[in-house]
């Protein structure tokens, strides 16, 4: 597929008109059921709000001839644009813990099979030719990201694909029971138990949290996650005041949308656990949960778990994504990894392309070496 006749390019580079451009963005994103949920127009918004710091936009669209729009590349840039090859554009809305994962482009489901040669044609004809380009938390389905990179290099940049992390997802079956067999034995009857117990129990409860309680659900999630991470001593990216800003904002807007599921737990009228799901198309994903420490017996994390996969399943979902991370706990549900990669794309230029290409190639073959060779002292 060449690029598409009459339609035109546009470069959206200032916060008033990326507002102008929320029906049309909402639009497009709920066109396409393969579209991350982290491309929602408010995750996105919110994200420019709170986290993104000092930075200039470049998302870059794709418009036919009745002003509707076909595709949006969402990009920015955290250098001058005057300094020669000093500038990076990435893509907005992936960086820093916790935050998103699966970032990616919006567009129409006609597009999907032919997205590495628009995104390469996009890149090569809306960004300067001394640009550095940054796109991580890229899905591999389809082998996209090496698709990409070899489109991009038809171009003449170099272009380097690595694996940047793994999303561990359970594929779902039709039933309940069918998905209890993929378990092992012995944690198969623990998380049947514990989820018995709940269900017995007339004290504890579990409670669907509507959208318009959604403010309050965000207050009881934070306030739950922060207290299990000081309990293993591990420092939450709750602790940050912009981060809990931007997850308030954008649970509120994902709820409006019908993009999330809020679970929690009631124990005697107290929420003692709680979980964040997002949902689009088929897809269920894991973003983050918390429970009150004084309430391990119940076993909230894992009956949250049998809870929030045995709906999934009776409303027909066929995945369910514990998102970033390669915890041992996720692998107890039969996750099994799909890989996310980031590409870095050089510039044409000597001193910005072929010398960083050849500083960086260095450094990571070091790493690796360095790498490999810690883990054969290790088994020895």
């Amino acid at each position: 597929m060449s690029e598409p006749k009459n339609y035109e390019w546009r470069v959206i580079t200032d916060n008033s008109a990326l507002v102008d451009l929320k029906d049309e963005w909402e639009r497009l994103f709920l066109s396409n059921p393969r579209h991350s949920p982290f491309l929602a127009w408010g995750w996105v918004a919110a994200w420019l709000h709170h986290l993104a710091g000092p930075h200039n936009l470049e998302i870059i669209t794709l418009w036919n001839e009745s002003e509707e729009l076909q595709l949006a590349i969402p990009l920015s840039n955290n250098g001058s644009t005057k300094t020669f090859s000093s500038a990076i554009t990435t893509n907005i809305g992936g960086y820093g813990p916790e935050c998103s994962d699966y970032l990616g482009f919006l567009r129409l489901p006609k597009y999907e099979d032919n997205l590495a040669e628009l995104v390469s044609v996009a890149i090569h004809k809306m960004l300067p030719p001394n640009r550095r380009v940054q796109l991580a938390s890229l899905d591999s389905a389809g082998q996209f990201p090496a698709r990409l990179g070899d489109q991009v290099s038809l171009n003449n940049r170099r272009v380097r694909v690595t694996v940047s992390n793994v999303c561990p997802a359970v594929e779902l079956p039709s039933s309940w029971e069918e998905f209890t067999q993929k378990l092992s034995r012995n944690f198969r009857s623990q998380v049947q138990r514990q989820y018995r117990k709940i269900l017995k129990n007339d004290d504890t409860t579990f409670r669907s949290v509507d959208k318009d309680d959604s403010e309050d659900f965000a207050s009881q999630l934070i306030h739950l996650n922060r207290m299990r991470m000081d309990s293993t001593g591990t420092e939450s990216s709750l602790e940050d005041e912009n981060f809990r800003s931007f997850l308030t904002e954008a649970i509120q807007y994902m709820a409006a949308k019908d993009l999330v599921w809020m679970d929690t737990i009631q124990q005697d009228g107290k929420t003692v656990g709680a979980a964040l799901n997002m949902t689009h198309g088929k897809n269920v994903y894991y973003y983050m949960g918390g429970f009150d420490m004084e309430a391990t017996k119940l076993a909230p994390g894992n009956v949250l778990f049998v809870h929030v996969i045995n709906r999934a399943i009776e409303n027909s979902y066929t995945k369910f994504d514990f998102l970033r991370g390669a915890e041992n706990y996720k692998y107890r549900w039969g996750a099994a990894d799909t890989e996310l990669h980031s590409l870095e794309i050089y510039p044409k230029g000597f001193f910005g392309g072929q010398v960083a290409w050849a500083t960086e190639s260095a450094y990571q073959t070091a790493k690796k070496r360095l790498r490999n060779l810690r883990m054969r002292k290790k088994s020895e």
